[in-house]
């Protein structure tokens, strides 16, 4: 299967409306209840393809009483198992960009007074033996500064 071809296999088997032209937010982003993801521009790459099954993440995953930094963690899990069944490898890259957002809202409710968010590393369970504590190497001193004292 092409890209593109499993991008809407996907997008059927889970009931998905894209709604490319949507008048909300200039980002692409999902609507939960309404299975809806806004804002998504098929192209036949890898980014493109785990972008929109992050989005779709959400619409599986999401509960009411979850916090931001666990939306954002579950949904990107729910990417890479997508990959997975589909047998395509997700780039290193987007695995940085993605675990990079999910500290940020991680730091965002540590400042807010958030606690008890536990590991939240995607690339253990992408089956990457890479901690976090490695990757806040890799990043940026001021992320790595907003989440000291976190796992």
């Amino acid at each position: 299967m092409t890209l593109t071809e499993i991008q809407n296999a996907v997008i059927e088997r889970y009931r998905i409306k894209i709604d490319d032209h949507s008048a909300c937010r200039s980002r692409m982003h999902a609507h939960v209840k309404e299975r809806r993801v806004c804002k998504w521009e098929q192209k036949a790459s890898l980014k493109c393809t785990f972008d929109l099954f992050h989005e779709i993440g959400h619409v599986e995953t999401t509960t009411p009483r979850m916090r931001r930094a666990e939306s954002e963690y579950h949904a990107t899990c729910w990417a890479i198992d997508r990959f997975k069944e589909y047998g395509l490898e997700v780039p290193e890259k987007v695995m940085n960009l993605y675990q990079s957002y999910i500290l940020m809202e991680v730091a965002r409710g540590l400042r807010r007074g958030g606690r008890g968010y536990g590991e939240l590393n995607i690339y253990r369970h992408a089956g990457i033996n890479k901690s976090l504590e490695e990757f806040k190497k890799e990043i940026s001193p001021k992320w790595a500064a907003a989440i000291r004292g976190w796992k």
